[in-house]
C-alpha cells in the first residue's frame, strides 16, 4: 500500500454526498440528516494534507467498484519534502448542502485517523474539511456538538472505525 503524507493543493475536503453504505449499515441518520461521507473539491486557494497509497494494478477495478460514487481524477500531490507525484483523487459526482457526516465518518474515522497521523493532518483536517454547506468547518462542527466524538459507532462496526 505504501501509505505516505503529501500536500493536495487546490482542493478542499468536504463532507457533501449520501453514502448508501452508511444506509444499508444502519449508521446513518436520516432525521438529523447525518449520512454523508468524505470526499475532496477542487478549490483555489486551499491546501490539505492527505494520504497517499497505492494499490496493485489488478485491484483498481475493484477498488473503483468499491467507490461507485466517486469520479477519480488524477492530480498533482507533494510530498512533506517537497517531492511531486501523479496520485488519483476521490472527488463526489453530486453533493448537498444540508446533510452531515456521519458520526463515524467524522469522529471514528477522519478524525482519529488524521490525528494519528500527524499535528499537520489534524490541523488540516479541522480546518480545511467543511460540511455541505461549505462554510462551517469540521472544527466548527465538533466545537458546537461535543457528542460526536463521544458516540460509538454499532458494535458490529467499532473495529472498522476505529471504536
Amino acid at each position: 500500500m505504501n501509505f505516505r503524507v503529501a500536500v493536495l493543493h487546490g482542493f478542499r475536503r468536504v463532507f457533501a454526498h449520501v453514502a448508501p453504505v452508511f444506509l444499508e449499515r444502519g449508521i446513518a441518520d436520516v432525521e438529523t440528516k447525518e449520512m454523508s461521507s468524505l470526499s475532496v473539491e477542487p478549490f483555489p486557494g486551499e491546501s490539505i494534507v492527505v494520504t497517499v497509497f497505492e494499490i496493485a494494478e489488478h485491484e483498481v477495478p475493484l477498488f473503483i467498484e468499491r467507490e461507485h460514487e466517486f469520479r477519480f481524477l488524477a492530480v498533482t500531490v507533494h510530498t512533506l519534502e517537497g517531492d511531486v507525484s501523479a496520485p488519483k483523487a476521490c472527488k463526489l459526482q453530486s453533493h448537498s448542502e444540508n446533510i452531515k457526516p456521519v458520526f463515524s465518518e467524522c469522529s471514528g474515522c477522519s478524525v482519529l485517523a488524521a490525528k494519528n497521523l500527524s499535528q499537520a493532518a489534524y490541523e488540516s483536517f479541522l480546518d480545511h474539511t467543511y460540511l455541505g454547506d461549505r462554510t462551517t468547518t469540521i472544527r466548527q462542527h465538533l466545537a458546537s456538538n461535543e457528542r460526536i466524538m463521544q458516540e460509538e459507532p454499532p458494535l458490529a462496526l467499532r473495529e472498522r472505525y476505529g471504536g
